[in-house]
C-alpha cells in the first residue's frame, strides 16, 4: 500500500502538466500524446526497478526521477515557446544558440541548467576549487563539499563503533563462564528450557550493552510462511536467502523499511537439539547493519557460550 502511495506521489507533477496541457494547450496535447506516454513509461519503469530490484540504489533512483521531471518540464514549456516565440526569444533577432531556432534553443538551455543543478547540488560530484578568472581579479571561490567532512566523520564514527563492539565482546567473553553457570543452573531447574532461547537472550544483551535497537530472533528452520509473515520477505528474496544460508553464507536483506541480517550457526547444541541442522540468527534493525563485523562477533560469542556451557554440563 505504501509503495502504491509513493508511486501516486511521484506522478503528481507529471499529471499536473498533463492536466494543464489538456485544458490550456489542447492542440499540442492531442498532437504529441506519445511524449507523455514515454515520460510516464520511464517513470513507472524507474519506480518498479527501484522497489523490486535487489541491486537498486536510492541515489540512482533520485537521479532518474530528477531527469524525468526535467523531461516533463521541457514538455510543459515547449508549447509556450513553440506558439509564443516572441515572448520566449531570449536572443532577440539573432536566432538561437548555434543557429538553432528559439524553441530548440530554450529546450537546450533548460537541459543545460538542469544538468548543472544536478552536477553541483544533487550528484556526488565534488569541487575543491573554482577559478572565476581575471574578470574577477583572479578571485577564487573555494567550495569544500560537505560530503568530504561527512565521510571523514563517518569514518571516525564507524571506527569508534567498532572499538566499542570489540570492547563489549571482550567483556562478555571474559564473563562467559560465570554467565553459563547461571544458564546451566536454569537448565537443571527448568524442564521447558530452550538452549536456543539462550542464544537470543545473550545476543540481545550484547546489543543492549551498546544501546542499539536491534531485535534478535533465532530460527530453527527456514519456514517460508513464517519468513513472509514475520519479515515481510517475497518469494524471490526467500529463494536467495535459502541458497546463501544453505551454503553457509550470511545474507543481508532490506524489506519494508527494515534491514535484516541472517546468520547461519552450527555447533554442538545444534547436533543434539536441532536434528543436526543449523539455526539461523536474525538481526532486525531500522538502520543498516554492519554485516561482516556483527557476523564475526556473534559467531565468537556463541562458540564461547557453547564451549563453556558444554564444559559445565558434561
Amino acid at each position: 500500500m505504501k509503495k502504491v502511495f509513493k508511486q501516486i506521489i511521484l506522478c503528481i507533477f507529471p499529471l499536473f502538466i498533463v492536466g494543464m496541457h489538456y485544458f490550456t494547450e489542447n492542440n499540442f496535447f492531442e498532437e504529441n500524446r506519445p511524449l507523455y506516454i514515454v515520460g510516464f513509461g520511464l517513470l513507472i519503469y524507474t519506480f518498479f526497478n527501484y522497489y523490486y530490484s535487489e541491486n537498486s540504489k536510492r541515489e540512482h533512483f533520485i537521479r532518474k526521477v530528477y531527469f524525468i521531471y526535467t523531461y516533463f518540464f521541457i514538455i510543459f514549456i515547449y508549447p509556450k515557446v513553440l506558439y509564443n516565440n516572441d515572448s520566449y526569444n531570449l536572443w532577440a533577432n539573432n536566432g538561437g544558440i548555434l543557429n538553432f531556432n528559439t524553441t530548440a534553443s530554450v529546450c537546450i538551455i533548460i537541459a543545460i541548467i538542469s544538468f548543472l543543478i544536478y552536477l553541483f547540488i544533487i550528484s556526488d560530484f565534488h569541487i575543491s576549487e573554482v577559478s572565476l578568472g581575471n574578470a574577477f581579479g583572479n578571485a577564487k571561490v573555494s567550495m569544500l563539499k560537505e560530503k568530504y567532512t561527512e565521510e571523514i566523520n563517518n569514518q571516525f564514527e564507524n571506527t569508534n563503533q567498532l572499538i566499542e563492539k570489540i570492547r563489549i565482546e571482550g567483556k562478555l567473553l571474559e564473563g562467559m563462564r560465570e554467565y553459563c553457570e547461571k544458564v546451566v543452573y536454569k537448565f537443571e531447574q527448568d524442564k521447558i528450557f530452550s538452549i536456543f532461547s539462550e542464544y537470543q537472550i545473550l545476543l540481545t544483551e550484547y546489543f543492549k550493552e551498546q544501546e542499539e535497537n536491534i531485535k534478535v530472533t533465532v530460527l530453527r528452520e527456514l519456514n517460508e510462511a513464517e519468513l513472509k509473515e514475520e519479515f515481510h520477505l517475497k518469494s524471490g528474496e526467500i529463494n536467495i536467502l535459502k541458497y546463501k544460508l544453505e551454503n553457509d553464507e550470511i545474507c543481508s536483506i532490506e524489506s519494508n523499511n527494515s534491514y535484516y541480517l541472517f546468520i547461519p550457526f552450527y555447533y554442538v547444541f545444534e547436533e543434539f537439539f536441532n536434528d543436526e541442522k543449523p539455526v539461523y540468527i536474525v538481526l532486525e534493525s531500522q538502520i543498516p547493519i554492519i554485516c561482516e563485523v556483527e557476523s564475526i562477533i556473534i559467531n565468537n560469542l556463541l562458540l564461547k557460550f557453547c564451549d563453556d556451557a558444554m564444559y559445565l554440563i558434561v
